[in-house]
């Protein structure tokens, strides 16, 4: 199962963030946003592609129009490849 769950101002990032997930898990994002939301959690990441970039950028953007101060946390391996990769670890990591 592909889905972002709130809990205690945090928000979960579970399953795969693919291109055929990242839309669904897009509008997840949209309904799940709050100003309280301080992190969102990768931990329970399982297959990705670079649409996880993309989300996490835009999950970003998001809290901050917000007004919310954000943070990615528990990023897997993979994804701190692809964060590398687009020189963005000052926003990601």
């Amino acid at each position: 199962m592909n889905e972002l769950l709130l809990d205690h101002d945090v928000i979960y990032l579970r399953g795969d963030v693919k291109f055929t997930t990242v839309t669904s898990l897009n509008q997840q994002l949209h309904r799940l946003m709050r100003a309280e939301v301080h992190s969102f959690d990768c931990s329970k990441v399982a297959e990705v592609d670079s649409s996880i970039v993309a989300l996490l950028l835009a999950a970003l953007r998001l809290a901050k129009a917000m007004g919310a101060s954000c943070s990615v946390i528990q990023l897997p391996d993979l994804v701190r490849r692809l964060v590398s990769l687009y020189d963005l670890e000052q926003l990601l990591c």
